[in-house]
């Protein structure tokens, strides 16, 4: 394999490719792959979009790993993120079987803790441009949208 080897895109990588870049979809939502590998090339095909940054997102993301049991990309209009955080420890994402605060135990993560998180990550996708956020702690799910 050399350095300059083309990469192919995976499906869910085309079709946000195809809803950014050529407005296949104005309107889609896609569970982002639980590899951190994955998840940058899927941000990545969305290219910069208005006030959207994918390098940035990832990093907000990246930091956020070990927490959230999943990130989906969405296209309402402009770029969206979700991020929906676990009703017990051992769902959230982290790297392999065990994450920084992943046990095999059924630990619950209360919804204060996922309320304190989800204020904080919001803060943290604001910082890199998100227009928007809000919480549904009911649902766990945090939503950020750029304009």
């Amino acid at each position: 394999m050399t350095q300059h080897q083309h990469d192919t895109f995976t499906s869910m990588e085309a079709f946000v490719w195809l809803g950014f870049h050529h407005d296949v979809s104005l309107d889609f939502r896609v569970r982002m792959p639980n590899d951190k590998a994955g998840a940058k090339r899927v941000l990545g095909a969305v290219g910069c979009y208005n006030s959207f940054d994918p390098g940035k997102a990832f990093e907000v993301i990246d930091g956020w790993w070990d927490f959230v049991m999943r990130f989906e990309l969405a296209r309402e209009g402009s770029v969206a993120l979700y991020a929906t955080f676990p009703m017990y420890q051992h769902q959230a994402l982290g790297e392999g079987t065990q994450g920084v605060w992943l046990t095999r135990d059924m630990v619950p993560v209360t919804t204060d803790a996922c309320r304190v998180f989800a204020g904080q990550l919001g803060s943290e996708l604001e910082d890199i441009g998100a227009d928007e956020v809000t919480y549904d702690a009911s649902a766990r799910v945090l939503w950020a949208w750029w304009d």
